[in-house]
């Protein structure tokens, strides 16, 4: 052991030294401390007091407070569109989930990655949308942590009060995106007829002559789904699903959106043709009654004519879209038509009538 003589002087600054670099030593590590991290990420769907419209709300839970300069966010609306939030020097906690499936209509998927020091986030969105991202102070009242929130909401369309519509409206098919929605399909095989026909396999066969016409009219045609699957994915929940269908028209900006399906009813004596739409621009209630007066003219059923309904895939969808009901799957007269190619072609030909008589119409 090796003992220093120091004077009484020596001593004090000796001694002072020691002090000053054990309190440099402890605040470096309070500092370190205080970098905030990502402790948890949750979301759900919120309505905005504002406009009363539904969000995506995405929360990041942190260990210490955050600032502007801490992170950066870039939206890209690329063929994949996406939000990236780089976190600069803030890790994630290795109980924080490193991917989450999200609500599927407005986002799809969020990945956090670490980076060094620092981490990145990865929203694979649905479509355009327009967000809000802000940091919120701890609140031990409410046992809240410091938080960064996000925001996503639907880009506004025609008929939000912008002027502007999404949607083409130029006459004839040519050039035109259209989406067709083969409804049901997958784990969800829809209405099953006596026989046990099912309306899945029925609404994909009418879709696919749609799309064949149409494509012979130089249209571009995008299908939710060209085979018997889930749009979404396996064990997606029923919002899961339709938001992906609302999902593929918006963020193809497609010039309207057609959703074929066949009705059911318990009593057998129920039949007919009908379409519905929802009013959300002055284009929607267009189309459905050029789409009804093409099938009731072209096709010899009962026309059950044009109605309004809040179903979800023609409500959240940005441009004109219609539900169509060719017929009843549940009757013994309807069922010749949906289940005979012969009949499946005629109604193709008269929905494919009814949008291009939407398009010569629609200013």
């Amino acid at each position: 052991m090796t003992v220093m003589k120091l004077s009484n002087g020596r001593i004090c600054l000796a001694v002072f030294g020691l002090v000053f670099l054990l309190v440099l030593t402890a605040a470096g590590r309070t500092a370190a401390a205080a970098k905030a991290q990502i402790t948890a990420v949750r979301w759900s769907i919120i309505k905005s007091p504002v406009d009363d419209q539904k969000r995506l709300r995405i929360v990041f839970d942190l260990s210490a407070p955050i600032k502007k300069r801490d992170f950066k966010d870039i939206y890209s609306t690329g063929d994949v569109p996406q939000l990236i939030i780089d976190f600069s020097g803030i890790t994630a906690a290795r109980a924080v989930a490193k991917t989450q499936k999200l609500d599927g209509i407005f986002a799809r998927q969020l990945t956090l990655s670490a980076d060094g020091d620092s981490s990145k986030v990865v929203i694979r969105l649905n479509g355009e949308v327009d967000y809000n991202i802000f940091a919120l102070d701890a609140n031990p009242v409410a046992n809240k942590p410091f938080r960064l929130v996000l925001d996503l909401g639907l880009t506004p369309g025609e008929g939000s009060g912008n002027g502007k519509a999404d949607f083409d409206v130029s006459p004839g098919v040519r050039g035109k995106t259209i989406v067709l929605d083969a409804g049901h399909g997958g784990s969800d095989p829809g209405a099953i007829s006596p026989a046990g026909i099912k309306e899945a396999d029925i609404t994909l066969a009418v879709a696919r002559k749609v799309r064949k016409i149409l494509q012979a009219a130089g249209a571009k045609v995008v299908m939710t789904r060209d085979a018997d699957v889930d749009v979404y994915g396996r064990n997606a929940s029923g919002v899961q699903e339709l938001g992906a269908r609302v999902g593929i028209a918006n963020r193809n900006r497609a010039a309207v959106f057609i959703s074929i399906h066949c009705n059911s009813f318990r009593d057998p004596s129920a039949n007919g043709m009908s379409t519905y739409y929802y009013p959300k621009s002055r284009y929607d209630g267009l189309l459905a009654r050029c789409v009804e007066s093409s099938l009731a003219s072209n096709i010899d059923l009962a026309d059950r004519g044009v109605q309004q309904a809040g179903f979800y895939v023609i409500k959240n969808t940005r441009m004109p879209a219609v539900l169509v009901e060719l017929a009843f799957i549940s009757s013994p007269v309807d069922i010749r038509y949906l289940n005979s190619d012969g009949g499946q072609e005629k109604f193709a030909r008269a929905i494919v009538g009814g949008i291009g008589d939407y398009f010569d119409k629609a200013r």
